[in-house]
Order: C-alpha cells, then structure tokens, then sequence
C-alpha cells in the first residue's frame, strides 16, 4: 500500500479524520478550499458540538428515566442500554468536532482523535447499532409471538444481552487501538513549507487482518445491521397496523388497554429506528471505504473532492442528530415515560424548594 493510501480521510463515524484541512490550513490555493474549510470549522467547531451538548443532556434524563422501576418492560431495558451508548458516542463526538473543526491540527487533539476517540467511539456506536438490533429482535417477537414472549422478553435476558453487547463491541474494536499513529510532515508543496502532524496507518493498519476486520465492521455490521433493521421495522409496522384492526374486536376492556399499551410501545421503536435509519444509512454511503470502492473506482483523490467532503459534514451531522432525538421521540409517544418523567421532575423540583426553605430558615 502507497503512501498516498496511507492517509486517513473519512467521516466522524467510520474514519473520523481528514488531513486535507491540516494542509489547506496552512496553504490555502483557492476560494472553493477556503469556502469548504469554512463549513467546516462552522459545522465541527460550532453547530455539532451543540447538538452534542444538547443530545448529552436528553440522554442523561433517558438514563434517569429509563432506571425507574416504573418502567419495568424489557423493551425499557434495552432502550437504557441505548441511552448509555448515545451518552458515550456524543461525548466523544464533542471532543472530536472540536479537534476537527476549532483545533484542527494541535497535537494534543489529534492525539486524542487517534488514541482514545477512533477505537472508543468505535465501540459506543458498534453498540448503539446492536442494541437497536436487539430491542428490534425483542419487540417482534413480542408481536409476533405474544404468547411465548413472556418467558423470553423478560428484564433478566434484556440485562444480560446489554452487558453482551458491551463486552463483544469492546473486543470487537480493540484492534483499532493499534491501527494508527500521528506522522510529521515538514511540507506541503515545493514553494512553501511547515510542520504538521497528520493521521497514518501504523504496520498493522495495512496489515490483511485489520483490513478484513473493518470491512467485516462496514459490510456485517453497519450495512447489514441498516438492512435487517430496515425489514424489521416494515414488519413491526405492518403488525402494527393489523393489531389496531384486531383490537376493534375485542371486548375486554383491560385487555384493550394492554394491547393499546403494546401498540405504542412498538411505534415508540419504529420511530427509534426510523431515525436510527436517517442517521446511519448517508453516514454509511459517505464512508471512506465505499466513496473510495464506489465513487472514485479505487482512487482516493474522491475524498478530496468537494462533494464528497460536504456529503461527509452532513453525514457527521445526520448521525449526531440521530444519537440525541430519542428523548423528544419518547416524550411525543411514550405516555409512561411522559408520567415517569413528570413525576422525576415534580421530585426535583420540590427537593429544591424545600432546600430553599430550609436554607432561608437556617439563616433567619
């Protein structure tokens, strides 16, 4: 593999760096480099660091939420496991866009992308993508087999399969700890010079088992993890619909408000996966490894290309949204989790006055 094939370009999810700023920085040729630079620190630097901070918030009050022990289906379980790999991928999503977007080029950042955020948020996200599996699996065949779910959908199984995801995404990914270092180049053309760090393959990023293990991640895990969830999610939907036609039919009352229950439970899903799907699937046609395969026939100079770059920007930013709108999708859907959370916040709220009063007491 050629020099050229060594640098690393790609979007914040899949190959989150790009050295072509570190050079553009520093040499700037033409309007379009300095317009697409600009997007750039505008994108990275400020609009995805503030969907971080708000995505960071939503899913620390999903967390709070989702551990209540009012909320004790499985399906709650999973969502919980969801919640924590959001919570991680956008922390470090935070970091990452400041290095990339306000930082760009500082050693210590570029230490941090490569060292800590590739290989982490490599896992978080590896598991966010598998827990939307898992509560996918679950919830279809809740619907699908209602009667035998009961033995199997059950918190105990929900726990265990969480804390297996976790542990497979984090010896799944420890390779990519391994797969990359910071390089020094003195220049950048002939006519000027100037030291900078960029992101290289190390040996064993070129080896044949790293890269069989990341098209085993691109092919198996987000390209057919995006289609599984995408059938099972029409699926989940049309049982949907044909259990609104049967419960007409129903005359137990109690019985009708349990299925009501199920019902929204399962469109709570579909429009976590829905927007799961609207994230992941421009992320995933924009990564490196398909432009470079797909768009450019085997030629690396398409990520250079302007098209590509801001493709890639509104991928990052797709997926940074994708990892912070579960909260609102609960809160519009999820009538117990409203409660759960009304009641969280009526807590909180009293607490506070009381530490008030008893404060102003205290000094009078």
């Amino acid at each position: 593999m050629g020099n050229q094939e060594k640098q690393i370009s790609g979007s914040i999810i899949s190959h989150p760096y790009d050295n072509s700023s570190n050079c553009s920085s520093a040499f700037r040729n033409t309007a379009e480099e300095d317009l697409i630079l600009a997007y750039k620190q505008i994108i990275l630097g400020y609009v995805v660091p503030s969907i971080c901070l708000y995505g960071i918030i939503s899913n620390i009050l999903n967390i709070v939420v989702l551990s209540s022990n009012k909320l004790k289906d499985s399906l709650y379980t999973y969502l919980l496991g969801l919640a924590i790999a959001d919570l991680l991928s956008l922390v470090l999503f935070l970091f990452s866009s400041l290095t990339r977007g306000l930082y760009n080029g500082d050693f210590g950042w570029m230490t941090f992308e490569v060292y800590i955020y590739f290989p982490f948020a490599s896992a978080s996200t590896m598991a966010s993508a598998l827990q939307t599996i898992a509560v996918t699996i679950e919830r279809f065949f809740w619907v699908s087999k209602p009667m035998k779910s009961k033995q199997f959908c059950t918190r105990e199984l929900a726990v265990k399969v969480t804390l297996g995801i976790y542990i497979t995404c984090i010896i799944f990914n420890i390779p990519r700890c391994f797969a990359f270092t910071l390089a020094k180049q003195v220049s950048c053309n002939s006519t000027e010079s100037a030291d900078f760090y960029h992101f290289s393959y190390t040996e064993f990023g070129t080896s044949s088992f790293y890269m069989a293990h990341s098209w085993v991640s691109l092919i198996g895990i987000t390209f057919g993890g995006i289609l599984f969830l995408l059938i099972f999610n029409i699926l989940l939907f049309r049982a949907v619909y044909i259990s609104n036609k049967t419960s007409i039919t129903m005359v137990s009352s109690s019985q009708q408000q349990r299925t009501k229950h199920q019902q929204r439970l399962t469109m709570t899903l579909v429009s976590v996966v829905t927007v799961f799907l609207i994230g992941e699937l421009p992320s995933a046609m924009v990564n490196r490894s398909v432009s470079v395969a797909i768009y450019g026939q085997g030629d690396m100079s398409v990520l250079s290309n302007q098209t590509y770059q801001l493709m890639s920007l509104l991928g990052t930013t797709l997926v940074v949204l994708q990892h912070s709108l579960n909260f609102v999708i609960y809160c519009v859907l999820n009538r117990r989790f409203r409660t759960v959370f009304r009641v969280h916040t009526l807590r909180c709220s009293t607490n506070t006055v009381n530490d008030v009063g008893t404060t102003l007491n205290n000094l009078s």
